[in-house]
């Protein structure tokens, strides 16, 4: 089993790592250094969160530019064409230009670990550039080569903590992988040999409230990943709520804070409110010129509208707008098309259609996808 996911056990910590388990790879954290007085950069991170993808790229060049030896800030440049690239929807340029991009930049990272070997901020983003190949793995489903992958990254993460205990910052990377094992446990049982997934999920959850609480530039990051998984994991739509209402309310531009918020405020049934806010997506699409963008948040709008249709008993509507979704989905994971057939499910089922309900439900299981509603579509099943 080890020739396949290399796990170094110990009683405190595993040192796997995954990059970011969701839509962004970075770990916002820096260390208490130059960036704590440097409030371009802070500009910077809130543009690119906001989807001004053209301010923050002009401040992380002028940045880069007049610090060439600094890697943070060619990393940050990076990160940004990225976050760029997957807004619209075109996930194999943002793919291409990482790999393009990486051997300079980890050239540019051991030039700085040598000459700060104590530095907590290099390392942790050492590792977390290193969990870019980890990412790649991610996006194309194959999970477990994604965790075999990023064991150098979570060693570099973990070695930012204990450089810097007060470093709230690196929890976001350490509390990351404990929420993903905890998944990848109950999807793989050979997994749980490892582990108690469960123990690994309230440290995750733990840790990533620290960093949305704590931490210096990691707010932004662990709250979504706490969006996330209030929302999809843990199905606590209240908690979710507020969490989305607050990244939606400081990055209002961003589509998939607003969609996350909606999704909640749908399944809470606070109806009103999750209209207005589809509104807002929808004058932002028809306000794009981007044919990418255009196509592929409105794939997630009629993911939103069928959920919104279902909660309102239309279900002939909820099931076209699903099957829409599934038709056309071109997302960089998979989560939303095995969200859409397992509502497909439950809206046949609320009809009494049980067979076409249990079709719904082995197409929700046969995307493979490791989310809870794979788990309750296989439960159902049985």
């Amino acid at each position: 089993m080890e020739h396949r996911i290399r796990i170094i056990r110990d009683n405190s910590s595993v040192r796997v790592h995954i990059g970011l388990l969701f839509l962004f790879f970075i770990f916002t954290n820096l260390s208490a250094s130059i960036f704590d007085f440097n409030p371009e950069f802070l500009k910077g991170t809130d543009a690119y969160l906001n989807y001004e993808f053209e301010k923050a790229d002009s401040i992380f060049t002028n940045l880069s530019a007049n610090n060439p030896n600094e890697p943070v800030f060619a990393f940050y440049k990076i990160v940004c064409e990225n976050a760029f690239y997957r807004s619209k929807g075109l996930f194999k340029e943002s793919e291409d230009s990482l790999f393009t991009k990486f051997p300079d930049l980890m050239v540019l990272f051991k030039n700085d670990l040598k000459k700060n070997p104590e530095s907590a901020s290099t390392y942790l983003y050492y590792g977390t550039a290193k969990a870019l190949k980890a990412r790649m793995y991610m996006t194309r489903g194959a999970y477990l080569s994604a965790m075999k992958n990023g064991i150098p990254s979570i060693r570099y993460a973990d070695k930012s903590l204990k450089l810097d205990p007060e470093y709230e910052d690196a929890k976001l990377a350490l509390g990351t992988f404990d929420i993903f094992i905890s998944i990848v446990g109950e999807h793989y049982p050979f997994a749980t040999r490892f582990m108690p997934d469960n123990e690994y999920r309230e440290r995750g959850i733990k840790r990533l409230t620290d960093a949305m609480e704590k931490g210096r530039y990691s707010r932004g990051e662990a709250s979504l990943l706490l969006l996330m998984i209030t929302l999809y994991e843990e199905e606590n739509f209240q908690k979710a709520s507020k969490i989305g209402k607050m990244l939606t309310d400081k990055y209002p531009d961003n589509m998939e804070f607003r969609s996350l918020y909606s999704e909640s405020l749908i399944l809470l049934e606070h109806l009103q409110l999750a209209q207005e806010n589809l509104l807002i997506m929808e004058e932002n699409i028809a306000n794009s010129d981007n044919e990418s963008f255009h196509n592929m948040w409105s794939i997630r709008l009629n993911y939103l509208k069928g959920l919104k249709s279902m909660k309102e008993a239309n279900f002939a509507q909820a099931i076209q707008f699903f099957e829409n979704v599934i038709e056309n989905y071109c997302f960089e994971f998979g989560w939303q098309k095995a969200l859409s057939w397992y509502y497909i499910a439950e809206t046949y089922s609320m009809q009494g259609d049980t067979k076409n309900a249990k079709i719904a439900l082995k197409n929700c299981v046969d995307t493979g996808e490791i989310t809870k509603a794979v788990l309750k579509a296989k439960k159902k099943l049985e």
